[in-house]
Formats: structure tokens, sequence, C-alpha cells
């Protein structure tokens, strides 16, 4: 069953730098393709900036819903958005409480003007000290450990700028939100 799993999140991760790249080439080749000329299974939807576009997918008998890359034009660098020695809060639901609450687990990384580094990690220790420049290698880090130790039942893909942020003048904000602002 785990491998399934595994090889459904392989799938998702290859379909959407799939998707990634066929944007890049169409926006480079010049004029968009007509969509509507193209038979496929599933309604392709434009992706606009600073949106993740659902795209759902098939799973057994039932769809599961995976998330496009951004779009070539609003990749942005880490540190245009985050400033040396800020902290960020990696944080993923781990299910809920007898109340019915979500409850959360959270990675702290630093940011050293090029990498994250996991200086604090709430129920995967052996975290710390992971470096990436990626925050979403370290996010699917984190998850695949909560799932290896038992506190998710499963692992899943999500964009991983929505679940990192930091805090300023004491207002959370996601590395998304940071990015959106950036392009507006």
């Amino acid at each position: 069953m785990s491998t399934i799993t595994e090889l459904q999140n392989r799938l998702v991760s290859v379909e959407a730098a799939i998707a990634s790249l066929t944007n890049e080439v169409a926006r480079l080749s010049g004029p968009k393709p007509s969509y509507a000329s193209m038979r496929t299974s599933i309604p392709l939807r434009p992706v606009h900036s600073n949106q993740y576009v659902p795209v759902p997918m098939f799973q057994g008998n039932r769809f599961q819903k995976t998330y496009t890359q951004e779009a070539p034009e609003n990749r942005v660098a880490l540190s245009e958005l985050i400033n040396k020695d800020e902290v960020v809060t990696i944080q993923v639901n781990t299910g809920k409480d007898s109340d019915g609450n979500v409850t959360t687990t959270a990675a702290l990384a630093s940011f050293d003007g090029t990498n994250l580094t996991i200086t604090s990690c709430e129920l995967v220790p052996s975290l710390v000290g992971t470096s990436s420049a990626k925050p979403g290698e370290l996010l699917y880090k984190f998850i695949n450990e909560l799932k290896d130790k038992g506190h998710i039942s499963r692992t899943f893909t999500v964009p991983p700028w929505r679940l990192c942020s930091v805090v300023r003048d004491g207002k959370r904000q996601t590395l998304s939100d940071l990015r959106a602002a950036k392009f507006q």
C-alpha cells in the first residue's frame, strides 16, 4: 500500500513538472495553443499569476486534487522574500483532537540568505540541521518523516509556499502571500 502511495506521489510530482515545462515551452514559442482543439480527459485551465489551479486526478475510485507549479514568470528567489536570519515556520496538520479541533506540528528553519536550515522540529527532531534552498524539499522530508513515525496516516502534496510562513509585525504571512505581494 505504501508503495502505491509513493508511486502516486511521484506521478503527481512528474505531472506538475510536465505541466510547468509545457507552460514554459508555450510561453517561449509565442502564441498560446488553442486548448479548445486539444482532446483531453481533464479540462485545461490557464494558470494566472500567483494562483494555484486545482487539477483533478483520478486515484482509485475517487478524485484527488493536486496543484500546478507556479508560472515561470512568478518565480522568485527566497532572498527576495525572506530576510537573512529570519525564522520560517513549516506547519503541517496532523489530524483533529477529541474536541474536533485541527492539530498541527511545526518545524522552524533559519534563513542564512541562501538556505533554510531546520533549527527545531517538534515531532521529528532528527531533521534538525537539515538544510535546503527549497522550502518544498524541507516540507516533504518533514511530511514523509511524520508518516514514517505514525503522526499522520498518509503523505500528501500541497503547494509548499502555503505551509511555510514568517511572522512580521506580529502577523503571520505565508511565503505564497509574500510572493503575491511582490507581484502586485
